[in-house]
């Protein structure tokens, strides 16, 4: 497993048991994210048309990690079946025990459906043009009920919803801030950015991390066996 870290979010990567990791490691093969070279809005492309591109990547001595909206074991069986070499999970991952999210945003996330999340761009403060999709929630829907307006016009942007504690350190966080209410935060969680993919729709518990890999490795283990019952 590996990590992928944005604010104090840890999201692992699973990947397929039968890659030799000590072998791709000497022979330089880059494990880049599935979507990094795809083409964004209307060109891009849904996950069963990369079939060819994962096939040609096995040529190439590329191994392949497929990510986004992936939350259980069908989603990993799914990525493996076309070729990947594993899968990267987060939202699932924010509702597990270990995971530093406040208690009531890995609630939020086990509550919300794929319905519930915005995409864009609208917490940008202290990361600005940096698409996101979060939770939607007050400061989402007031922002909505005044026209969308820009940065520098939205409803309360000097308004302080909290404190960010680091050690000793302490700073301010304002509405439309990056910052997710993690460990050290301290103030009105619902106002904060509630980052969550939709695959929170496929997240209904918090499980400790080591239960949540053994659920999913086991539910696509039981997939792909069926799929294949000689192998």
């Amino acid at each position: 497993m590996g990590n992928a870290r944005r604010g104090s979010i840890q999201s692992p990567v699973m990947r397929s048991p039968k890659r030799d990791r000590k072998s791709d490691h000497r022979s330089g093969c880059r494990q880049p994210d599935l979507r990094a070279d795809l083409p964004k809005g209307p060109a891009a492309r849904t996950r069963l048309a990369l079939q060819r591109d994962l096939d040609g990547s096995t040529t190439a001595q590329v191994n392949r990690g497929a990510a986004g909206g992936i939350a259980d074991g069908r989603g990993l069986a799914a990525a493996l079946a076309l070729g990947a070499a594993g899968a990267a999970l987060g939202t699932r991952f924010l509702a597990s025990v270990e995971c530093g999210a406040d208690a009531e945003y890995k609630h939020g996330i086990i509550r919300a459906t794929a319905a519930d999340t915005v995409h864009g761009t609208l917490f940008d403060f202290g990361w600005p043009d940096a698409p996101h999709r979060v939770l939607r929630n007050s400061v989402v829907d007031e922002w909505e009920r005044a026209g969308r307006p820009p940065t520098g016009q939205r409803p309360h942007e000097d308004e302080v919803i909290g404190e960010m504690h680091f050690g000793n350190v302490s700073m301010p966080v304002q509405r439309y801030a990056a910052f997710p209410a993690g460990t050290g935060f301290r103030g009105d969680v619902e106002k904060t950015a509630l980052y969550a993919g939709q695959s929170c729709g496929l997240v209904n518990d918090l499980l400790p991390a080591a239960d949540i890999v053994a659920q999913v490795a086991q539910q696509a283990d039981a997939i792909l066996r069926g799929l294949n019952p000689a192998g």
